[in-house]
């Protein structure tokens, strides 16, 4: 199957829908919700990335997402569709050394509806969370009963499966949980924000220093919510700060940590988590049940540990943030944000 079946079918277009040419042509296939006011030439320029991406394309995509959350534009594009699929379908690539583009990969996996015809890597998340791309365009699952049809052909498929749950190889998810969600390897701490401006190259970006009662000073962060916040209407927020990160530069901008946001599934909408009235700054959040020291920052980058966790942080119905089921506490109060049902990243 090539790659133009495989993003096609991602999209909800029919696998076997062919052009004149007998082969699927993605520009006039693909639904009109992910081409329509997007310049062909950059879509274009994507389309033939995905076909060829190899290892030393991830240190330029990285750069380019460090202040976009989709390639073109401000909406999920088949360019999106094309490069993720391309990018999953390699699980050898090393894509947790470049923090931007894995970032961006998380995201794309939370607009996730169905299943395609390809099996994409997990990122370490539990396989229930093993997703492909979808669009607000796509369609229903296969029909169920052609499923099941196929599956009780001859009593194949089905001995088949019982031998593969047999095999011992791979623990249940249930059981792998606990040891793949903890989320005290995280130092989240109290901030103010005690100035903030526009970045003078990026329209994405605000810069900010954020004091989190450290005897260095306050930290120096950037944060792509430009679209969102004012920098003037930011002075003076209480926010939390993701701290043990890697410093590193983005758009230029040497960044010493995240500011954590809520944020619906396309990312119209975000708003900060914020600590409960009675925190000060440079306390931290504590997940209760779980003690253990928060990891270096050369470990968060060396041993995945974000790309396990960032799926399970959340706000619940009523805007209270948690990381799976165990809520973000500071002194005893909740951590909050005014978007409620929102991922946090």
């Amino acid at each position: 199957m090539n790659i133009e079946t495989l993003i096609l079918g991602s999209v909800g277009v029919d696998a076997a829908k062919k052009s004149q040419s007998g082969e699927p042509n993605l520009l006039t296939d693909a639904p009109k919700t992910l081409t329509t006011g997007i310049s062909t030439s950059e879509l274009t320029q994507y389309l033939d990335l995905s076909k060829t991406l190899k290892e030393s394309d991830l240190k330029g995509l990285n750069s380019l997402l460090d202040a976009k959350t989709y390639l073109i534009g401000n909406v999920f594009s088949l360019a999106d569709a094309a490069v993720y699929i391309a990018v999953a379908s390699k699980p050898e690539m090393s894509i947790t050394a470049y923090p931007s583009l894995l970032r961006y990969v998380l995201h794309i996996q939370t607009l996730v509806k169905r299943q395609s015809g390809i099996k994409l890597v997990s990122y370490t998340c539990p396989p229930t969370l093993i997703p492909v791309i979808a669009a607000a365009a796509a369609k229903p699952s296969a029909d169920k009963g052609d499923k099941g049809a196929d599956n009780k052909k001859d009593g194949k498929e089905s001995k088949d499966k019982k031998k593969e749950d047999k095999k011992p190889a791979t623990a249940p998810v249930a059981e792998a949980k606990p040891a793949e969600i903890d989320p005290s390897k995280l130092d989240i701490r109290v901030g103010e924000v005690v100035k903030c401006w526009n970045h003078e190259d990026s329209e994405k970006l605000l810069c900010e220093q954020v004091d989190c009662g450290e005897e260095s000073g306050p930290r120096n962060i950037a944060s792509g919510i430009r679209a969102h916040y004012s920098a003037e209407e930011f002075v003076g927020k209480r926010v939390m700060v993701l701290a043990n990160l890697k410093e590193r530069a983005i758009a230029g901008f040497k960044s010493q940590g995240m500011v954590l946001c809520a944020c619906n599934e396309d990312h119209s909408v975000v708003k900060i988590i914020e600590p409960p009235a009675n925190a000060k700054k440079g306390d931290k959040v504590e997940f209760e049940g779980f003690t253990g020291e928060p990891a270096t920052p050369s470990q968060i980058g060396k041993k995945k540990i974000l790309e396990g966790l960032f799926p399970f942080l959340k706000t619940d119905d009523k805007g209270v943030a948690y990381c799976d089921k165990t809520p973000f506490k500071v002194n005893g109060g909740f951590v909050t944000s005014q978007l409620k049902g929102g991922a946090i990243s």
